[in-house]
């Protein structure tokens, strides 16, 4: 339909927003701007490059300030040197005596990573020492970009050419620690009583590996995908849609990190994850006749009856091609069919199985599974890797696989990766309102037109939600595999369109008028109601996957359109063809 554009009266295609703030097309005053809101930062999505995003963090204070927050000890500091930013931001470090270091207090615990970017001056190597837990610890040499000594087990160490001389020096751990350290070093792992080196920019943020760098003064900075950040999504297309799902824990603790595996080896930061940094984790299978891979021990809660689980990872072949996912509780195993990720496919049943292409090699795997814990007894969950024919099997002590991502959670089908970094996290529910906008809504005979996909579970769901009060509304949501809409009003009229969209793209509208409601689905009519339809008060409020109810469904906007009319057949036909 050509002419859409010019008669919706409200137009709603993702494509400029803010924290908080998800903007429409049309009208062009703001006045059918979405009010945004989520919480917590442990939502992501997948941006226009195809990689997932995060929030990120930068947890120190005062991070290129280093004659505040941080203490200086035997030397002398001099701000206003030529940075690796093309700045005047960085520091001198000059000692006067032997070990020259500055630090901060802070209170971190979980996977993290410390960083910092240093130049050699008259001394070519720092030191860096992060106080608590197992101390790690790590010279870096200057000259050469070479990693020195590390002691104190840290998870991995890197040190990275930025240019003009310049190095970001970084230590990952899993500690809990108390104060960060950086000291002055020479290019032969020692502490000289005299000399400089350059620094600026430190940090210290969640995850593996170091994150793009946020300054700081008297706080921690967030940035990425911050609390009440509109999820502009492009896992399906080259333009975004709108992901709105509901709140979701993942239960698994260390989603990325590994201490160790189950009959397996494990290499940390091993290869470029479905992040686009290089946290992905290579397990390699020892000989024993065992599954092999990484299961977790008494992770389901005890539930007197049955619950829908779903177990998902992103997994990459290497020598092995085949991965399995399992539930053991109450002494039944629930195991999957094996994925093949080397070609993107399993035989699994496609209401339980799903395997998606997220490029570069990486496909995400989940399995649903309806799981029986009563007892409170011994229960496992496993990601395993397979030979083709079983998860149980004689390893070589070579091959092995890569995986990253872990989830585990509550609900019948795979919601958007939650990132863990030593306990389990909770994404709060997404929801989108725009307040006050009676005149932008047909009152007597409007259109309402949605273009996206959608997930749930087995229960009533708000997709998109128009109303006054809870007597005054119309709501579409998605139940029990159709569309179900509904006008409530002072007649208590209350319409149903038997339809199964779940999990595939649709356009849907919906154009009323007293005696004459008609209901379209991917360019057919598909519904004609006769019922009379007057509200008590205006309409003036319009929701997205946020209703009377609490419960959220998994949504996929592309196009939400409002009109003050009720459009012809011929032009809602146009509007809804794929």
């Amino acid at each position: 339909m050509s002419n859409a554009f010019d008669k919706a009266s409200l137009v709603m295609l993702p494509h400029a927003y803010e924290d908080g703030k998800l903007y429409s097309l049309k009208p062009t005053d703001r006045s059918g701007d979405f009010t945004f809101s989520r919480g917590t930062g442990t939502a992501t999505r997948v941006g226009e490059d195809g990689y997932i995003k995060k929030e990120i963090v930068n947890l120190l204070e005062q991070s290129n300030s280093f004659d505040t927050t941080w203490n200086l000890f035997n030397g002398t500091l001099t701000s206003g040197q030529s940075g690796y930013d093309g700045t005047n931001d960085a520091w001198l470090l000059d000692a006067t005596t032997q070990l020259l270091n500055v630090q901060q207090n802070i209170s971190v615990s979980g996977v993290q990573t410390f960083s910092i970017y240093a130049k050699a001056g008259t001394e070519g190597g720092v030191f860096i020492r992060l106080t608590g837990g197992g101390d790690p610890r790590c010279f870096f040499n200057l000259n050469d970009g070479v990693v020195g000594t590390a002691s104190g087990s840290p998870i991995d160490t890197s040190i990275e050419f930025v240019g003009n001389d310049w190095y970001r020096c970084s230590i990952s751990l899993n500690e809990t620690i108390s104060r960060v350290s950086v000291y002055l070093a020479n290019d032969s792992n020692g502490f000289p009583s005299s000399g400089s080196i350059y620094i600026q920019d430190a940090q210290i943020n969640q995850g593996l590996v170091a994150q793009e760098y946020l300054e700081t003064t008297t706080a921690p900075v967030y940035g990425g995908l911050t609390d009440n950040m509109p999820r502009l999504d492009y896992t399906d297309a080259t333009c975004p849609s709108l992901l709105l799902e509901p709140s979701r824990t993942n239960l698994v603790g260390y989603s990325e990190y590994r201490g160790g595996g189950t009959n397996a080896s494990v290499v940390n930061n091993s290869t470029l994850s479905p992040e686009g940094v290089s946290n992905g984790c290579l397990f390699i299978e020892n000989t024993a006749l065992n599954s092999h891979g990484v299961q977790f021990s008494n992770m389901i809660p005890t539930n007197a009856n049955a619950v829908g689980y779903t177990i998902s990872v992103f997994a990459k072949a290497k020598e092995r091609e085949h991965i399995q996912l399992s539930f053991y509780a109450d002494s039944v195993s629930h195991n999957s069919s094996f994925f093949d990720i080397l070609n993107g496919t399993t035989d699994g049943d496609p209401n339980t199985h799903k395997i998606e292409d997220y490029g570069n090699g990486w496909y995400r795997c989940s399995y649903t599974q309806s799981v029986l814990q009563s007892t409170g007894s011994y229960n496992l969950v496993r990601f395993l890797m397979s030979n083709g024919s079983s998860g149980y099997y004689t390893g070589d002590n070579t091959s092995g696989l890569y995986m990253w991502g872990l989830q585990v959670e509550a609900g019948s089908y795979p919601t958007s990766y939650i990132p863990t970094y030593g306990s389990s996290q909770t994404r709060a529910a997404d929801s989108g309102v725009a307040s006050n906008v009676a005149s932008l809504i047909g009152q007597t005979e409007g259109t309402i037109f949605i273009d996206g996909a959608s997930d749930y579970d087995d229960i009533s769901n708000p997709m998109l939600h128009i109303d006054y009060s809870f007597n005054d509304r119309i709501q579409i949501n998605l139940r029990n595999d159709f569309i179900s809409v509904s006008f409530h009003n002072t007649l208590g009229s209350f319409f149903f369109v038997n339809t199964p969209p779940r999990g595939d793209r649709f356009k849907f509208a919906v154009s009323y008028q007293s005696g004459n409601t008609k209901f379209y689905l991917n360019g057919s009519l598909i519904d004609t109601k006769t019922q009379s339809i007057l509200f008590g008060n205006p309409l003036s409020n319009v929701k997205l996957n946020d209703g009377i109810s609490a419960n959220k469904s998994q949504s996929e906007l592309n196009e939400v359109l409002l009109f003050q009319t009720a459009l012809s057949d011929d032009e809602c036909i146009a509007l809804t063809t794929l």
